[in-house]
């Protein structure tokens, strides 16, 4: 049996360590091309509408986590970005990125990575729209200047190399930074896999657990502080355990929309109103993810 764990363990150690040194380069060469001017000029080019679905698709894009979101938030906001654009990136960003879309592809597959990305990019999008609608911009505190969660994710480098120099020596930065998550997650991930019955893991998502797995898989996964990336290999391995897919889904939009350093920056950005009003949105979309999840699946 602890063979089976050790194998399971540098198996998926591999598998992990290949996509991220693949994936880090990636991330490192997109925010080489991202600042707050150029994000505020690209968010600038229509109405409320277009706006937030361009606000929407520069998350998808851009590998961001959740503490970096925020600060460059403070930066869109104290450069007068429209207000819901800049929203509807706050949703999408920690959410949707290229990192969490490989992955999810990977380890799910492509319908399951289509399903995901279209709900999360429709939800960003509304909600965008919605709270600019609404008047939500009045709810800003008095913003001073942006601090980085001290992750190195919105790190710029020196100005005399070039996008790829930054992007490798970016990805390299990154992997070590994640390195220690990763061994973690090939940890955890062959425990559950090779010491875990699969009749344990099953028990969660049978019968009415279902309907109360998912809300409370959502609010379980704010204190985690879920890394999306990592979070995608063990939900797999639950998956296979039997675990229901829309547990594993709510689980991770929670732990990734809702952290606990999130939510202590939103409070110091944002009036309760609309602090609470996000909390809300992100914790009704990790839901409804799931429980779409599980009726698909």
């Amino acid at each position: 049996m602890l063979e089976n764990v050790l194998k399971e363990f540098l198996i998926l150690f591999a598998e992990l360590a290949v996509l991220f040194l693949v994936i880090s380069f990636i991330v490192g060469f997109l925010q080489s091309k991202f600042s707050n001017d150029r994000l505020k000029r690209i968010l600038s080019k229509g109405n409320t509408i277009t706006n937030s679905v361009i606000g929407a698709t520069i998350g998808l894009l851009t590998p961001f986590c959740t503490c970096s979101t925020i600060p460059l938030l403070i930066g869109l906001f104290q450069s007068n970005a429209p207000f819901g654009g800049a929203m509807s990136f706050l949703f999408a960003s920690p959410l949707l990125n290229p990192a969490v879309v490989v992955l999810f592809i990977t380890f799910f597959g492509v319908k399951a990575t289509i399903i995901y990305v279209s709900i999360i990019f429709g939800f960003s999008i509304l909600a965008g729209i919605f709270l600019e609608k609404m008047g939500f911009r009045k709810y800003i505190k008095p913003i001073a200047s942006p601090k980085t969660c001290g992750c190195g994710c919105g790190r710029h480098s020196p100005k005399s190399q070039t996008d790829m120099q930054s992007a490798v020596a970016s990805s390299m930065e990154l992997f070590k930074k994640i390195f220690p998550f990763l061994i973690l997650v090939a940890v955890v991930g062959s425990i559950i896999k090779g010491l875990v019955p699969n009749t344990y893991v099953m028990m969660l998502s049978s019968g009415h657990n279902e309907f109360i797995s998912v809300p409370l898989a959502a609010i379980l996964g704010i204190p985690m502080y879920i890394r999306t990336e990592t979070m995608i290999p063990i939900g797999m391995v639950l998956f296979e355990k039997g675990l229901g897919m829309g547990t594993i889904i709510a689980l991770l939009v929670g732990g990734a929309g809702l952290s606990v350093p999130e939510l202590v920056l939103l409070n110091t950005i944002f009036e309760k109103k609309l602090a609470f009003t996000i909390i809300f949105s992100i914790f009704s979309v990790a839901v409804l993810t799931g429980i779409i999840f599980n009726l698909l699946y």
